[in-house]
């Protein structure tokens, strides 16, 4: 407040040394004169204020400085953040990986394995375990299970031991006796 009563005062003084310098010129000079007044004046009145301020070299300098320096508060807590959010991802995908790796231990089809760990998944709470949750949700819908021995849909064929030769075979087997047929 003082600052800006002395900077008052000096403009004020400035403006009536030039008043009085105006007077006495001749009226020719007069509007040049006056021009570089104002100019003398207004350059004054910048260089009283830049006085404090630093030159351009000093903000690139003080720039460079300031990006050297430690990380500050808020970066520090966004790369924290940035952190912790990729943790989360990283415990949410093994979870995950374990929840498939137990549903295919207890011998879901590999097809149905996502399917199974989403539906498990989805009905637990906080305080449930998902591999007592597996096994009730398999118990109640066994068609997801493989089973030991699969069921076949039709009679096998399997080969007779009681083989009867044709009279083709009898006369091949004459003309070539060292091959086994």
């Amino acid at each position: 407040m003082e600052e800006n009563r002395l900077d008052n005062q000096e403009a004020e003084q400035e403006v009536k040394i030039t008043q009085e310098h105006v007077d006495t010129s001749d009226s020719g000079n007069k509007q040049n004169d006056l021009q570089l007044q104002a100019q003398k004046i207004a350059d004054a009145m910048l260089a009283k204020k830049m006085k404090g301020m630093p030159s351009k070299e000093e903000l690139k300098a003080f720039r460079e400085w300031q990006e050297n320096q430690p990380i500050t508060g808020s970066q520090e807590n966004k790369e924290q953040q940035e952190l912790q959010n990729e943790l989360k991802r990283l415990r949410n995908e093994n979870t995950q990986y374990k929840n498939k790796s137990a549903a295919l231990a207890n011998k879901v089809m590999p097809q149905f394995a996502d399917y199974i760990v989403f539906e498990v998944c989805r009905n637990m709470g906080d305080s449930d375990d998902f591999e007592t949750l597996l096994k009730d949700y398999l118990k109640n819908n066994p068609q997801y299970v493989e089973n030991e021995k699969q069921k076949a849909w039709g009679t096998r064929q399997s080969s007779t031991s009681s083989h009867i030769e044709s009279g083709v075979e009898a006369a091949f087997k004459k003309l070539n006796p060292d091959l086994k047929l």
